[in-house]
């Protein structure tokens, strides 16, 4: 009886090389690994700038920026428009919905 060696992506998933798994990801999720984190990591920056009184520096380090500006632009490209305007403009109208309640 001989030992099968396995690549660490085989051994993990089950898929025989790295290709396969992207292809299987593509399928499944609709979109590349790279971008669909991406996307995660913007997503949770936005609720950050909605529930935090973080800096956007803060936020965009704690979702995996290494560089404030690549993150504003990365932001702008998904939401339209700049962390610090997109916080702005959340606030405003979560204020307006407070006084409309009232």
């Amino acid at each position: 009886m001989g030992f099968h060696l396995v690549s660490e992506g085989e051994a993990i998933v089950g898929f025989e090389d790295i290709g396969e798994l992207l292809e299987r990801f593509v399928e499944f999720v609709g979109e590349p690994p790279m971008t669909y984190l991406s996307r995660w990591r913007l997503q949770l920056a936005a609720r950050l700038l909605e529930t935090s009184r973080k800096t956007v520096q803060e936020i965009a380090s704690d979702v995996g920026y290494e560089s404030e500006p690549a993150f504003n632009r990365a932001f702008k490209r998904e939401f339209g428009d700049p962390p610090a305007r997109y916080r702005r403009q959340r606030e405003r109208v979560r204020s307006t919905l407070t006084d409309a309640r009232s």
